[in-house]
């Protein structure tokens, strides 16, 4: 997920270091705890469309780079952080189809090459999660976190951390579906089960 805007802007690597911190955080989260945190998460989201949105206006219109980017980013972050928990159903419907859209658009470019295909096909894909998610908030939500939070925790360790951006597509394939059933299993049997 980073990989293509640490090329893109300019920020340092430490910076870079600190939000993939941020975003292994997050998907831990969401993998293991993504319904009991539904709230949390819904702002936490809202805190990174901000976030990332800003580091990308920002840092191709402004001077500003590095740590006063990443600050700047932040504190946008917060405010529509706050919005998204505010607008409740609006934040459930979002947090289903982003992640539905990033699940879905990364699993069809493994095995598509026409980008516009992808996005169409991943856009509609994740508004319709984000419809389900509506209707059968507790299922739909526990497998859209389990998936995209362990999805998101073995492609920031492995490519980020570990093989910096050269991971193997098995192996972040293979760490990323035991992450995602160990959440499902985690979700659906211990911390799901007494919530609402």
């Amino acid at each position: 997920m980073l990989q293509w805007l640490f090329a893109w802007t300019n920020i340092t690597f430490s910076a870079w270091t600190t939000m993939a911190v941020i975003l292994v955080i997050f998907g831990v989260l969401c993998t293991f705890f993504g319904y009991r945190l539904l709230r949390f998460l819904i702002a936490f989201q809202g805190f990174l469309i901000g976030c990332m949105a800003s580091l990308l206006i920002f840092s191709q219109t402004t001077e500003l780079a590095g740590w006063p980017l990443l600050l700047v980013s932040i504190l946008i972050g917060a405010v529509v952080g706050a919005l998204s928990n505010a607008l409740y159903q609006l934040g459930l419907f979002l947090l289903a189809s982003i992640a539905g859209f990033l699940v879905l658009g990364t699993l069809l470019g493994t095995f598509m090459t026409n980008f516009v295909l992808i996005c169409g096909l991943a856009v509609v894909g994740g508004i319709g999660i984000g419809i389900l998610a509506l209707i059968f908030t507790r299922p739909m939500i526990i497998i859209v976190t389990a998936v995209s939070g362990g999805w998101m925790v073995a492609e920031e360790i492995l490519q980020h951390f570990i093989f910096r951006f050269q991971t193997p597509d098995w192996l972040l394939y293979a760490a990323a579906v035991v992450l995602m059933i160990l959440g499902l299993y985690v979700q659906f049997v211990h911390t799901a089960r007494k919530v609402g």
